[in-house]
C-alpha cells in the first residue's frame, strides 16, 4: 500500500499526457494510415501505461491452534507441577515403595469408579488447523510496458515486449473454528485396603500420610474429538512487483483495431506481512493464546500468456484493453510456525490503458 499512490499519480500523468493527442481528429476511413495490408505503427518502438486489476489469488492459513499437553500450569500443595489436566500422581517420599503412592490428589468426583479406580486425563491439540481461501478482489495496481517490432508483414507483426507491474493486495481472517483434542485416559487402581476415597478436590502431599494408589496405571486409552476452539484474527498484506519478458504477435483486425497475443517468462518480488493473534480454548482445560508478525520477501518465478485488443487515436497513440494469465506458484511466510501461503498459480489481471508508438 505504501507504493500504491504513488503509482497511481503516474497513472494519471501518463493519462494527462494523452489529451494533446486527443485534440486531434481521429482516424476515419478515409485516412489511409490504417489497413490490413500496411499495419498502422510505423515506429518499431511503443510504451504503454495501464491499469491492472488481479483476480483469482487466494490466501491460505495453515498450522492454526496449538494447545500442547500441560499448557495450563497447576502445582501441588509442594511446589510440583500437575501430570494431568484434572490431577497428579507424582512420586512420594518413599520412591513409591510397593508401587504404591500417596503423593496423588484429583478434581472432579466423576473421575472415581465403583469398581476401585480412579482416572486421570491430559488433554492437547495439534496446530493442524487451516483457513483456506481468501480473495482480494479486485487488486489494484498499475503496468508500464515497452515493445520492439522486429518483424513487419502484410497481416502480421511481431516483437518482443516487456512490462513492470506493481500491485498491492490484503487479507482479513476471522471468527471461530473447531481444532481437534486428544485426550488421554490413565486409569489408576486404588488398594483394598483404601475403604474411603477422599472428597474431589482433594491434594495430597510428597512426605505427608495420607491414603495410597497404585503409583501406575492399570490402563490407558486415547480419544479423538472435535470439541476444542480456535477464535482469532489473521492478516496478510503484500506488495507484489512483476515482471515480464516475451515475444508478441499483432494481426490487424481493421482499419483501426488490432489483436495481440505474447507469452513468455514472469517474474514477482512478493515483499509481505503477515500477523495472527488467536486463542486457543479446550472446554474444562483452560485456554492458551498465541500471536506474533513478520515480513518476509522472496521471488517467485513461471510464465504468462496475454491478450489484448487495441483502437488506434492517431499515428501513435491507442487505446488498449487485454487480460493475462499467469503461474508463478506459491509464495508462503513463516512465523512461528503459523503459515500463510500466496497461491499465485492461477491468477489473472485485466488491463486497461494507453500506449504511445514512437
Amino acid at each position: 500500500m505504501k507504493y500504491l499512490s504513488t503509482i497511481q499519480s503516474v497513472f494519471v500523468i501518463g493519462v494527462l499526457a494523452t489529451l494533446p493527442a486527443q485534440a486531434q481528429p481521429l482516424l476515419s476511413d478515409s485516412d489511409a494510415l490504417l489497413n490490413l495490408d500496411s499495419p498502422p505503427a510505423q515506429s518499431a518502438n511503443r510504451f504503454g501505461l495501464s491499469y491492472r486489476m488481479g483476480f483469482n489469488v487466494p490466501v491460505s492459513f495453515k498450522n492454526l491452534g496449538g494447545f500442547p499437553a500441560l499448557s495450563s500450569a497447576r502445582y501441588t500443595p509442594d511446589g510440583d507441577r500437575y501430570n494431568y489436566d484434572n490431577g497428579y500422581v507424582l512420586v512420594d517420599s518413599s520412591g513409591n515403595a510397593m508401587g504404591l503412592t500417596r503423593y496423588w490428589g484429583y478434581e472432579n468426583a466423576n473421575q472415581v469408579s465403583s469398581s476401585g479406580t480412579i482416572s486421570m486425563q491430559r488433554s492437547s491439540s495439534a496446530a493442524t488447523a487451516s483457513s483456506n481461501d481468501h480473495y482480494d478482489d479486485p487488486m489494484s495496481g498499475v503496468e508500464l510496458t515497452y515493445d520492439r517490432e522486429l518483424i513487419r508483414k502484410e497481416s502480421w507483426r511481431g516483437g518482443l515486449e516487456g512490462a513492470f507491474g506493481y500491485t498491492y493486495m490484503s487479507v482479513h481472517d476471522g471468527g471461530v473454528q473447531s481444532a481437534s483434542v486428544t485426550t488421554v485416559n490413565d486409569v489408576y487402581s486404588i488398594p483394598g485396603g483404601v475403604s474411603v476415597v477422599p472428597p474431589p478436590g482433594y491434594t495430597g502431599r510428597k512426605s505427608l500420610p495420607g491414603p495410597v494408589i497404585d503409583a501406575f496405571p492399570s490402563s490407558t486409552s486415547i480419544n479423538l474429538q472435535q470439541d476444542g476452539l480456535i477464535i482469532g484474527d489473521r492478516d496478510f498484506s503484500a506488495d507484489l512487483f512483476s515482471f515480464r519478458f516475451g515475444p508478441y504477435v499483432e494481426v490487424p483486425l481493421s482499419k483501426s483495431i488490432t489483436f495481440r497475443l505474447s507469452g513468455g517468462l514472469a517474474l514477482m518480488y512478493v515483499d509481505s506481512d503477515f500477523s495472527y493473534s488467536e486463542g486457543v480454548i479446550i472446554p474444562g482445560v483452560g485456554a492458551l493464546p498465541h500471536s506474533g508478525s513478520g515480513w518476509s520477501s522472496a521471488w517467485v518465478a513461471g510464465g504468462y500468456v496475454a491478450g489484448s485488443f487495441s483502437v488506434a487515436l492517431s499515428e501513435s497513440w491507442a487505446l488498449v484493453a487485454g487480460a493475462q494469465f499467469e503461474d508463478l506458484g506459491r509464495y508462503t511466510q513463516n512465523v512461528n510456525g503459523k503459515e500463510a501461503t500466496l497461491d499465485l498459480s492461477n491468477s489473472v489481471f485485466a488491463t486497461v490503458g494507453f500506449t504511445y508508438s514512437f
